[in-house]
């Protein structure tokens, strides 16, 4: 039975950063056979359907998910048992009956493993309004279990709620109507690490707005309206999808090998001077492959670093958005102009689209291409899956738009005087100067500094 644990998440939030790091080895030491896989919601009002969804697309083939909140943790021996539930009576199962969220102090002393949660809720009075906030029975989500035919029928999460709350009560709603039997619910207990409250919660217009939605699942639920629950979680990710916040989020992305040129480091110090407020992700070698599930597998069998970055920076476009940049690129002008785009990449000639300077929203169709492309083709060589594939895929498509020659490639790769005209001043149209070290050439031809 192939299991994955499924992470719906925005980053950003240091306190919810935060426990998700101190949760995610803990899910990963306890359940080693189980890839983790995030699905980010990076734009607009957080999306936890669309971002439940998205991971769901990206941990590809499996049997049974492990769906859970990033701040909480349950015994792994009831998790286990859920998922064995879920998938042997084809039905969502709740792994936990009631769950406590921590307090502050709670949580800093569950994190220093100065003391076991369990022992919040024992007989003494005391510990419970020391170390828990608040308790809540017979939830339906945080930790859940739903096997792949239950999921498809269900037609996944409706992504129709945008914002806090409801969608994992539309869910479970769902799921018991589709397959026409109750949930299953384990009697256990889980913990939930305290963060700061989200700012829409009751009250505020989304709330309102997810409110009146799940009544219509109530609605449907009672008319055994199976129909209409599957037609609106399909016309939830068509909302989510024509939404006109979904456009590059303000993320700069470069993959590095382990050491870096000192001048590699001073033009990513001035990306970050050019983009104040972006958030700048630097993948280095060695990567984590539980942040990559699409192409880590392929790892082991890359000629060579670059090919590694041509994969990876797919990946993470594709699962987060924002711009992807070669750690040869000298920046010149900041990229907040292309953000209300869709997609992008720039000709470097008449015939070839390179792939060292691109950028897309999270999931976009054109990324996902070029990913499955490069997964058939890096066997053949780096430039073949590489700026061969973005070449061959982006041009053509009504959803990409190719900047003209010299935005962000001003010099030639074959220019005879490229080495004197790599030091000559920028034109004003230019956003960026790739440099062409050609890391993955033989030593003779790299243009590598020194580190």
């Amino acid at each position: 039975m192939n299991v994955v644990i499924l992470v719906p998440r925005r980053d950003g939030f240091a306190d919810r950063d935060a426990n998700w790091d101190w949760c995610r080895p803990w899910w990963q030491w306890r359940h080693p056979d189980w890839p983790v896989v995030e699905g980010h919601h990076v734009t607009g009002l957080f999306n936890r359907s669309a971002a439940i969804n998205r991971a769901a697309e990206l941990a590809g083939g499996w049997d049974v998910a492990v769906i859970i909140d990033s701040d909480v943790i349950i015994a792994p021996d009831l998790v286990r048992e859920a998922v064995r539930r879920a998938h042997d009576e084809q039905q969502m199962a709740v792994a936990f009956k009631t769950r406590y969220n921590l307090s502050a102090r709670g949580t800093s002393q569950t994190k220093a493993e100065t003391i076991y949660p369990e022992a919040f809720s024992m007989s003494e009075p005391r510990n419970h309004r020391m170390y828990v906030a608040r308790t809540y029975e017979n939830q339906h989500s945080a930790v859940i279990a739903v096997p792949r035919a239950v999921y498809d029928k269900v037609g996944g999460f409706d992504e129709g709620f945008c914002g806090w709350g409801l969608e994992d009560t539309a869910f479970a709603i769902a799921c018991e109507t589709v397959m026409g039997k109750p949930l299953v619910y384990l009697d256990g207990e889980a913990w939930h690490l305290h963060h700061n409250a989200a700012a829409e919660k009751h009250g505020s217009p989304p709330h309102a707005r997810n409110v009146a939605r799940c009544n219509l699942y109530r609605a449907m639920q009672t008319l055994g309206d199976v129909a209409g629950m599957q037609r609106l979680a399909r016309e939830g990710r068509e909302l989510e999808r024509s939404r006109v916040d979904y456009a590059i989020p303000q993320i700069l992305h470069r993959v590095v090998p382990e050491h870096t040129p000192e001048i590699a480091e001073r033009w990513w110090g001035r990306f970050g001077e050019l983009h104040p407020e972006w958030r700048l992700m630097t993948h280095r070698d060695p990567l984590d492959p539980q942040r990559f599930p699409i192409t880590s597998p392929h790892w082991p069998k890359v000629a060579n670093g670059a090919q590694l970055a041509d994969l990876v920076r797919l990946e993470a476009l594709l699962t987060w958005g924002g711009i992807y940049v070669d750690q040869d690129v000298e920046p010149f002008r900041p990229f907040d102009a292309l953000l209300p785009l869709q997609a992008f990449a720039a000709w470097e000639d008449e015939k070839v689209v390179p792939n060292a300077i691109m950028g897309a929203r999270p999931d976009h169709p054109a990324i996902r291409a070029c990913l499955d492309q490069a997964l058939r083709l890096y066997r053949r060589g780096t430039w073949e899956a590489g700026p061969g594939v973005t070449t061959k895929v982006l041009p053509g498509r009504n959803d990409v738009l190719l900047l003209p020659p010299g935005s962000l490639y001003d010099v030639h790769y074959n220019d005879p005087d490229r080495d004197s005209r790599m030091l000559a001043p920028a034109p004003p149209w230019s956003f960026a100067r790739h440099h062409y070290w050609g890391s993955w050439l033989p030593k003779e031809r790299q243009r590598v500094p020194a580190a």
